[in-house]
């Protein structure tokens, strides 16, 4: 990145560099008064350069990452998709079993995901909220087991999907949505504009 050029100052040249400036008459030695007072101080810019280039790096929308990325683009009004749990309709078996909202349930295939009953509707049907927001409660899990003894249910399982579930926008897509929506702003009566005014 733009910051690379930071990564050759490390202790080692640091305390060169230092000990190079220093008068050929003095003991430069390892061990030697010279040596010893300038390797801390060495040390210690080592460490704050490697600190500005943390912080030089997450205060650019071009290296900034995670949060610092999030709160770069915050500057502009421009924000992250954040992950959508998944929402699907189960049938159970029997279809005349009873459920009640808040009930819970497990897919024991894959992440384990816990399912949060938010509809109870019709001959045995429910409607299940994912408790883990990303597109992984979307997948094919087969059969739900309840969280609490559920008397007389034989099986459950996944019969429909109302919305599939999504992950959070990666770094790196957050970053080409930024870009085009600053090239997207609109002022003065640009083409931007009158798309936005139509």
């Amino acid at each position: 990145g733009v910051y690379d050029s930071l990564d050759k100052y490390t202790q080692t040249a640091l305390l060169q560099t230092a000990l190079h400036t220093a008068r050929d008459d003095v003991d430069k030695r390892e061990g030697s008064i010279m040596y010893d007072a300038l390797a801390p101080l060495a040390f210690l810019a080592a460490r704050l350069i490697e600190v500005f280039k943390g912080i030089a790096e997450n205060a650019d929308i071009q290296t900034a990452q995670g949060d610092a990325l999030d709160w770069a683009a915050s500057q502009y009004g421009i924000y992250r998709t954040e992950a959508v749990a998944a929402v699907r309709e189960a049938q159970a078996t029997p279809d005349d079993m009873e459920f009640e909202v808040g009930d819970a349930f497990r897919t024991d295939a894959g992440l384990g995901l816990i399912w949060e009953c938010t509809e109870v509707l019709t001959g045995g049907k429910i409607v299940l909220q994912c408790k883990t927001a990303g597109a992984a409660g979307g997948a094919d899990y087969g059969e739900l087991t309840p969280q609490e003894n559920a008397d007389g249910l034989k099986s459950l399982i996944f019969v429909d999907t109302r919305n599939a579930g999504a992950d959070a926008e990666t770094d790196a897509a957050f970053r080409i949505r930024f870009w085009r929506e600053l090239q997207r702003e609109s002022y003065g009566g640009n083409f931007a504009d009158y798309q936005k005014w139509i």
